[in-house]
């Protein structure tokens, strides 16, 4: 592989005390070095190693431009050709086995991802195995900053300098979108920066094109040391080979979100699908019928009420982001988010933990599902989520986020009296027992209401209403006189405690701020 003098020069600085009078060429055009020879010619797109007075031999004309001049000491005049200075202690056979290996190094790597590529490893296999090579963290992004691939040192690193909320993403990506920067970016043919306030980290980046449109760019984040603007031929070759994969479309591994969206979408909308079938190819893909699973419904974004594909694809890119083992899909017009939460490691309070940020700063509600375990509820928990997002958002508007077991109950109400309104449903006695408290202002529906919910507890039903325990007593009694409840038959009291609920719900209908 050739480099190029700066890179060559700013790899050797960090073992030898180097000055360099003038920047040096980015363009990697040379190859292995060499010591000076005293007696030409000289080879160009060479390095070459020397002493001043062996350099002194040849006239400046006979110098080939396109050469890197390492000089042990000082010249005695200048040179118009690149050149850095070397101290004079310096042994020039170390500095040159130690570029020897930089060229070797290099050249290796280059091999290894040629034969990757034509082996027809994934995108992230070649990413993986450049992480030595760059010493920072890569990213392989679409041009919404949507993470397809990427590699680092450290586990979530680019998820969490990239998006460090999904506001924060918006407005990268906003601000990106309007500036002048983004058309020339768009179409720039050099690696070129990208400043921290468009990606959230300075970036070198290289673009990669499909049918002669930029689609996708290739991120060097500066997330471990310093970025060094020599290394930018290095990332235009690894940006080439992806281009190359993507153009000849073999992307095995960029992500497995596609497939999974489309095995998820057809198990969701075809109620003839084989789920067996079904089944299988999630098996294949990793999503094991032993594995447990949830499901969430997300509501649209209230700042953009008819939102276009390209949003919500960003929004589930972003979904499967910040959450691993996770496919997020657009159905109908909806956001629907499958999480494995085996191979995540997840419970259901961390994956809470981790939604509720993004539903904050995106303005959103979502339902969740139950854990459930293998392939044949995934519908179901789906019909869960989307009916804990609908009912929960009625009954507890000021949540960002709606579990299927908060409620649950709620929503066996609401199934109780689809056909048939609550004061149809309710246990008739309690109605006389209304009309006997209108009549005579009594308050036994509310004696007895706090009395079956406290599991018929004399002492504690007494407590929470300030009154004697005889008192209780008294209006427990006059309550059977009226309505003839028995407190022997648990099915009457459950079906009492149910009319409470039916009777509150017909009033709630009346005062739609009252909640039952």
């Amino acid at each position: 592989m050739k480099l190029s003098a700066a890179f060559i020069c700013d790899q050797l600085s960090l073992r030898f005390p180097l000055e360099v009078p003038r920047a040096l060429s980015l363009k990697a055009v040379l190859e292995y070095p060499a010591i000076l020879p005293k007696n030409g010619p000289l080879e160009n797109q060479r390095v070459y190693l020397c002493d001043p007075a062996d350099l002194d031999l040849f006239s400046p004309d006979t110098l080939p431009r396109e050469c890197l001049f390492l000089v042990k000491g000082r010249p005695s005049r200048p040179l118009a050709t690149e050149h850095a200075l070397l101290p004079e202690a310096a042994e020039l056979y170390s500095v040159c086995a130690a570029i020897q290996e930089l060229f070797h190094r290099y050249s290796q790597w280059q091999e290894d991802m040629m034969q990757a590529r034509l082996e027809g490893h994934s995108i992230q296999y070649m990413l993986n195995a450049s992480l030595e090579i760059f010493h920072n963290s890569l990213a392989l992004v679409s041009m919404d900053f949507s993470v397809l691939a990427s590699a680092s040192s450290r586990p979530n690193v680019v998820q969490d300098t990239l998006f460090q909320s999904f506001s924060a993403a918006r407005v990268h990506l906003d601000n990106f979108r309007r500036s002048d920067l983004y058309s020339r970016v768009e179409g720039q043919d050099q690696v070129f920066y990208l400043p921290a306030d468009v990606s959230g980290c300075t970036s070198l980046c290289a673009n990669i094109r499909q049918h002669k449109k930029t689609t996708h760019c290739l991120l060097l984040l500066e997330t471990d040391r310093p970025l060094k603007k020599s290394e930018g031929f290095l990332l235009a070759f690894l940006a080439a080979l992806v281009e190359h994969a993507f153009t000849h479309g073999t992307v095995p591994g960029v992500s497995s979100s596609q497939a999974l969206s489309e095995v998820l979408t057809r198990a969701l909308n075809d109620r003839t699908a084989d789920y067996l079938s079904v089944s299988q190819r999630l098996d294949t893909l990793g999503w094991s019928a032993e594995h447990d699973y949830c499901c969430v419904f997300l509501s649209p974004d209230p700042s953009e009420p008819s939102q276009k594909g390209s949003a919500q694809r960003s929004v589930c890119n972003y979904l499967e982001n910040i959450l691993k083992s996770a496919c997020a899909l657009v159905l109908n017009g909806d956001i629907v988010l499958f999480v494995n939460l085996t191979a995540s490691e997840l419970t259901m309070e961390e994956l809470n933990d981790h939604l509720l940020p993004f539903l904050k700063d995106s303005e959103r509600n979502a339902g969740v599902s139950r854990r459930m375990s293998g392939h044949l509820n995934l519908r179901r928990q789906y019909l869960q989520a989307r009916i804990a997002l609908n009912t929960g958002r009625k009954h507890y508007p000021e949540q960002y986020l709606y579990p299927f077991n908060q409620i649950s109950f709620p929503y066996i109400l609401e199934q109780s009296t689809r056909r048939l309104p609550g004061y149809m449903i309710c246990d008739e006695k309690l109605w006389k027992l209304k009309e006997h408290d209108e009549k005579t202002g009594s308050d036994y529906m509310q004696t007895l209401r706090l009395y079956l919910d406290n599991h018929c507890s004399v002492v504690q039903t007494a407590r929470e209403l300030s009154i004697h325990r005889s008192t209780l007593l008294y209006r427990l009694e006059k309550i059977r006189e009226i309505i003839n409840f028995s407190l022997d038959d648990p099915e009457q009291l459950l079906y009492l405690r149910l009319s409470f609920y039916f009777i509150e719900m017909e009033e709630a209908k009346k005062n739609p701020y009252r909640q039952f």
